[in-house]
């Protein structure tokens, strides 16, 4: 079958959710918090969608998720079909598989190996208690000045979008000269019970002392009351958080490639 746009949310959740952990940010962005910034191609079958992809189309530029592990030859398919209708530059996530699909047209500049992990147990709540001096608190707009000031002291090249504050999913660690760690989302729905989180690290002045843990644990916590499952993806190469993760009570689910794409003939 021929490639369809897809706006109808029953249709997409259904095929997220053979695999919510591969595409908790997808099925994330179903929510209407999220909804306006998405496009939807497929390729349907006679039972449903054989694959599907999602271009998000964010302030920061578009991003096009093609995440497959199981129909690999219907993504590569689909993957085809779509490409003349991508601008000339977008972020992706891509399958490994589906890498040399998007490199016949695009020219693609690699962020390296990510991995995708799941929350698998309740770990995290060995972590929530700080040490003496320190205090935590959800963060807000108001706190947006201090936040960037923060990120681009020890978190230089992180990607943040400051509308996420408003979903109120953030979590700032202080103590009395400011802001030390934070812990926040991706991707936050209670109407379809996931989340991923992100924006996550410690100043650099306070590392090591167990404080981007405790906030990490202290929004978990939080987020384990409203959602059902809870996702985040992280750098291969970074043991550090991915040792961090495994304390809190995540395991590996997946692995993809994250890429700036180029068209190499521009329109």
């Amino acid at each position: 079958m021929s490639m369809v746009e897809v706006v109808d949310k029953d249709t997409i959740f259904a095929f997220l959710s053979r695999d919510p952990f591969l595409h908790i940010y997808s099925i994330g962005d179903l929510d209407d918090f999220f909804w306006r910034y998405t496009r939807w191609f497929a390729l349907p079958s006679a039972v449903g969608l054989d694959a599907l992809l999602l271009l998000y189309v964010s302030p920061g530029g578009p991003v096009l998720l093609a995440l497959e592990e199981t129909n690999v030859a219907a993504a590569k398919h689909l993957l085809s079909d779509v490409m003349p209708l991508m601008p000339d530059k977008f972020y992706c996530h891509l399958t490994p598989s589906l890498t040399e699909t998007l490199a016949g047209n695009f020219r693609l500049e690699s962020f390296g190996l990510h991995h995708k992990m799941k929350m698998t147990g309740h770990a995290f709540e060995t972590f929530r208690t700080l040490p003496q001096g320190f205090k935590s608190r959800r963060l807000h707009g108001s706190d947006l000045g201090q936040i960037k000031q923060f990120y681009a002291e020890s978190y230089a090249d992180n990607w943040f979008d400051e509308r996420m504050l408003e979903t109120g999913k953030y979590v700032g660690i202080f103590d009395g000269k400011g802001l030390l760690a934070v812990a926040g989302i991706h991707v936050y729905s209670e109407r379809f019970q996931v989340a991923a989180l992100g924006n996550i690290t410690t100043h650099s002045r306070r590392r090591n002392q167990g404080l981007g843990t405790a906030a990490t644990a202290l929004l978990c916590a939080e987020l384990n009351q409203t959602v059902a499952k809870i996702g985040l993806n992280v750098k291969a190469d970074n043991e550090a958080a991915i040792a961090c993760y495994k304390k809190l009570g995540f395991e590996y689910h997946a692995s993809y490639e994250e890429f700036m794409a180029y068209r190499k003939e521009p329109r």
